[in-house]
């Protein structure tokens, strides 16, 4: 009887705590099932919910006509979908946006699509998205990740001048795979941030096929730790850097096509370009690297203002730079293009010439391998002085002061004959051509002075 007792009592024990498992198990997943949700304008959707066009609230039964959102396990389908409003797609956890037929997101007091972990994008489908001054679609702490559908991204001005990215990520990586993705922007197409900034953690932007067209206000694409393309069309119009990496730009394949108002490829540690076809139009330089800059493979055609190819550190060219170039070779400090023989073209000038084998245009100016100072010219009238760098370094940052001598006041600076105000700093981002700064002063009046 006893041992039936504690055979019972093993049981009944046996039986409480499995139970009690079963229920915390109960309660972990109801727990993470509440955690499934994803904001849609100002309605949330949790599994298994609808939201038809136009409808104020969720449904878990599929609409019979017109389109609509559905959501399951972290999953969102966008079927012939528009939403219109202050806000658009808010994700706290890892959301794959699965894309049929044409929709259509417009914003005004938010980004498109935000997302707190991973985003993914795929299907047959088109997204339209139209932002005022917000991120078209904006990932932080998770990867971006672009497996095909088509995306048009338009960000519009805010009244009082705010502006906005296409895509923006903050300590993640952007890869792109496939679909074709348009963009025309405020600010940055295509902008990847690091905040953390520590010997661990560094995010890339990864091109690896799909179609990309961007025209944008700043960088066309700005990364700040890598930039890679393997593959893929790029086209960027008319950015103030087609692309940009704090770090290291790599190209191994792809279409590549930029038109800039600056540089067109610039790096801050790396350039390194292995194969593509690339055509560079450029009023500054077409690939200009702050560290070493290697050519080992790809055709390229480089249009620039001032200078195709600036490496401030080393130069590595292949001995066969494909086509457009023929052979390039140092000449008394200057890169030049020479013929296959290695000797120079015969015609050589400062800013371009044509080769002597065929008619096509070599390049618009020659290399350089470091950088030129840049004369400044300061003019300070009587009553105070100007304190700065007469011969500053191209590309690099130039910080001048204006200081009035005792009893004397700023009245205006001027850069190259343009008034910039009574200012008593000026900084030049990259020195790209000399300046004239002038700096005017005149007399305090003689009752401000009494008073002192």
């Amino acid at each position: 009887m006893k041992k039936m007792t504690k055979t019972l009592s093993v049981w009944l024990l046996t039986a409480f705590l499995l139970t009690t498992m079963l229920t915390g198990f109960a309660l972990q997943v109801s727990a993470t099932d509440a955690e499934t949700t994803v904001m849609v304008g100002d309605t949330t959707l949790t599994d298994g919910d609808y939201l038809a066009n136009g409808a104020d609230a969720a449904t878990q039964t599929k609409p019979t006509s017109g389109g609509y959102a559905y959501y399951n396990d972290g999953e969102l389908t966008l079927h012939n979908f528009t939403l219109t409003g202050a806000y658009g797609i808010f994700a706290e956890y890892a959301l794959t946006v699965v894309l049929e037929g044409e929709s259509f997101i417009t914003t005004h007091w938010e980004n498109g699509i935000e997302g707190d972990e991973d985003l993914t994008i795929k299907g047959d489908g088109s997204l339209s998205i139209t932002t005022k001054a917000f991120d078209g679609i904006e990932v932080d702490n998770g990867d971006l990740t672009v497996e095909s559908g088509t995306l048009n991204i338009t960000v519009l001005p805010e009244d009082d001048g705010g502006v906005g990215d296409g895509i923006d990520m903050t300590d993640g990586d952007i890869i792109i795979n496939g679909g074709k993705i348009t963009i025309a922007a405020t600010d940055h197409g295509i902008e990847s941030d690091n905040s953390i900034e520590d010997d661990e953690h560094f995010f890339a932007v990864i091109i690896n096929g799909g179609t990309l067209d961007i025209t944008a206000e700043d960088e066309g694409i700005d990364a700040e730790d890598r930039l890679e393309i393997n593959g893929g069309k790029i086209t960027i119009h008319d950015a103030d850097i087609g692309l940009d990496c704090g770090g290291t730009i790599e190209i191994n394949d792809g279409i590549i096509h930029i038109t800039s108002r600056d540089d067109a490829m610039e790096a801050s540690n790396r350039l390194e370009i292995n194969g593509g076809s690339i055509t560079l139009d450029a009023d500054q330089c077409g690939l200009d690297s702050y560290g070493s800059l290697e050519i080992t493979g790809g055709t390229l055609f480089i249009e620039a203002e001032n200078g195709a190819i600036w490496a401030y550190e080393n130069l590595t060219i292949a001995p066969k730079l494909i086509r457009f170039f023929g052979r390039i070779i140092e000449v008394n400090g200057w890169y030049t293009v020479a013929d296959s023989n290695g000797i120079p073209a015969n015609s050589v000038d400062s800013t371009k010439y044509t080769n002597d084998l065929n008619t096509s245009l070599w390049l618009s100016v020659l290399v350089r391998k470091y950088s030129i100072p840049l004369r400044m010219t300061l003019i300070a009238d009587e009553g105070g002085s100007i304190e700065g760098d007469e011969l500053a370094k191209y590309g690099r940052p130039a910080t001048y002061t204006f200081t009035p001598d005792e009893g004397y006041t700023l009245v205006d600076v001027k850069i190259n004959g343009k008034s910039v105000g009574a200012v008593s700093e000026y900084t030049f981002g990259k020195l790209r051509t000399a300046k004239t700064i002038e700096a005017i002063f005149a007399p305090v009046a003689a009752e401000e002075t009494a008073n002192g």
